[in-house]
């Protein structure tokens, strides 16, 4: 906890929950607003997120062969990608758009994970690997927590999604920062 790595990972959890809630539990919500079936929307929504199974063990064996901060960036861009389909989209005859962002957002679900995970144990290896993880993992129920709820509220203030979505982008883009300041190895202090 003297390291500003350990901080890091914290903040790359946190950050990449409050990216992916500020969209997830409300982007069926978002696409019924904007006026697509809401069975349609639902089966589009939920093929993307089958996708998740592949991109996670896509995203986890690249990290080994290009590098965790490669893969959790190429993550972070899948997922960017597809918030600013979701963002485009203005009416509900814009089909391909939803596709678009259901198949480039589902393929992310989770896929930073396993990278995560394996930055910690490559920074911070041995007996005490379990602990750290489980408390840098509280970062990513606390902006799981705060992104739905503030999803939630900015809608009920706005009447719309679209602030929502686009701070999910800002936070992963501070997912990004933060990942790539993890490239060099933590400095341990004395004491």
């Amino acid at each position: 906890m003297r390291t500003p790595h350990f901080w890091l990972l914290f903040s790359v959890y946190m950050f990449t929950g409050l990216g992916s809630y500020f969209v997830s539990l409300h982007q069926l919500a978002f696409a019924i607003d904007i006026g697509f079936d809401r069975i349609y929307a639902a089966w589009v929504l939920g093929m993307g997120a089958l996708l998740a199974v592949f991109g996670t063990i896509v995203t986890g064996t690249l990290s080994d062969y290009v590098g965790r901060e490669i893969s959790a960036i190429l993550a972070y861009g899948f997922s960017i990608v597809g918030v600013i389909c979701a963002l485009s989209i203005t009416s509900p005859d814009q089909h391909l758009l939803l596709w678009l962002h259901s198949c480039f957002f589902g393929l992310t679900w989770g896929a930073r994970a396993p990278t995560i995970t394996a930055k910690t144990a490559d920074l911070f290896p041995g007996p005490s690997l379990g602990a750290i993880l489980g408390v840098i993992t509280i970062g990513s129920g606390l902006g799981a927590a705060i992104g739905s709820w503030g999803a939630g509220w900015i809608f009920d203030v706005s009447g719309s999604y679209r602030v929502a979505f686009s701070l999910s982008i800002a936070a992963y883009l501070c997912g990004v920062v933060a990942f790539w300041a993890l490239r060099r190895p933590p400095v341990r202090r004395a004491g």
